[in-house]
């Protein structure tokens, strides 16, 4: 799914308009950038975390040809399942077991 199709679907199922719904995401994606460069993490309610992890500058092999070079510092980003929303996915996959036996 793209973002234009992702934003009709938003905007079907909560009846926002396409332009609102556009703007709601915008800001979404300025606060979790700003966050991500502050180096905190963000919860979202009943979906998950979004946290930087700090990588340091490291060597690295190039490996087909086996050539060392200098991989930058960085922030790397992760992001972690809420339980809860990953058992009401599994849950509709495993015909309401939730994945479990």
């Amino acid at each position: 799914m793209d973002k234009e199709e992702f934003i009709d679907k938003v905007a079907t199922k909560s009846g926002l308009s396409i332009e609102k719904v556009n703007s709601y995401f915008a800001a979404v994606s300025e606060l979790l950038g700003d966050r991500l460069k502050a180096r905190k993490h963000t919860n979202i309610w009943d979906f998950g975390v979004i946290y930087p992890v700090v990588k340091e500058m490291f060597n690295g092999k190039n490996p087909k040809t086996l050539e060392p070079f200098t991989i930058n510092a960085h922030i790397a980003i992760h992001f972690k399942l809420n339980k809860s929303f990953m058992i009401r996915v599994n849950s509709l996959r495993f015909g309401g077991k939730g994945g479990q036996e």
